[in-house]
Formats: structure tokens, sequence, C-alpha cells
């Protein structure tokens, strides 16, 4: 590969380095490396060494493209998680807490519709305090709230 650039690699480690950094950008941008593997390149020449070691990093023909990425490879290698039975709790907890609900609001109604004929006669319906008709529903005396 060093002979593409038509100079020797330098002698010092850092100088080689950038060298062989830059044999690298060019295959990069003539096409003949993926941006994968470029950037797994440049780390594993930053890694390496000695100039040998860096040469066969540089040198070493393209790998082919993996059909999935690493990310994907890590996710089918995970085993399935089994269905725990308890998974559809809360599902079922939402429905008792909403039917509890209506039936609050069922009994409140039909408490409403038995005693809506007192609350009319008490004269209390258009007050808002509650000590007001909770006294007519009882028939206790009335107090000012």
């Amino acid at each position: 590969m060093s002979e593409r650039a038509g100079a020797p690699p330098p002698s010092g480690l850092d100088e080689a380095r950038e060298h062989y950094l830059l044999l690298l950008l060019a295959r990069f941008e003539s096409g003949e490396l993926e941006s994968s593997e470029y950037f797994r390149r440049v780390h594993l020449v930053q890694l390496a060494g000695s100039v040998a070691a860096m040469e066969g990093v540089v040198d070493a023909p393209a790998a082919p493209e993996p059909a999935l990425d690493p990310v994907d490879m890590l996710l089918l290698s995970r085993p399935t998680p089994k269905k725990t039975p308890g998974g559809s709790r809360p599902r079922w907890w939402w429905m008792a807490v909403m039917a509890f609900f209506f039936v609050v609001l069922l009994l409140v109604g039909l408490w409403l519709v038995a005693h809506i004929r007192q609350l009319r006669n008490s004269g209390n319906l258009g007050t808002v305090s509650a000590v007001s008709a909770v006294s007519a529903v009882s028939a206790a005396p009335a107090s000012a709230p």
C-alpha cells in the first residue's frame, strides 16, 4: 500500500500514523472501503503500537459489508423474553378501577334520583353549601354555613 503513495513511510511513529491515516482516507475516497470499515481501520491505526501493525491494517483487503449491522446482530442474539402471566395485570387493574368509578357514579345517580324531591322541597337546591344539602336530606334543621 505504501507503494501507492510513492514515498516510503516516515520514520517516526506519529508521522507514520499520519501517513497511514492519509492512505486510508485515499482508499475511502476512492470507494474501496465502506464507511464502517474505514472508521474501524482508523481506530485500529490509532491504537497500533508499531509501523508494521499500521501497515497490516492499511494493506488488509476490504472485508465484505455484513448484511446486518452490529446493533441488529445484538438484538437477534438476545433470547426472546417469555411472556409472564403478570404481564397483563395492569390492563385488568385499570379495568377494575374504571368499573369501580362507574359503580360509584351509578350509585350517586341513583341516590340523587331517590332524593331529588326532598332536595327540591327544602329550598336549598340552588345553594352551593354542602352543609345545607346534607341537612336538607337528613331532615335536620339547616344552620348557616
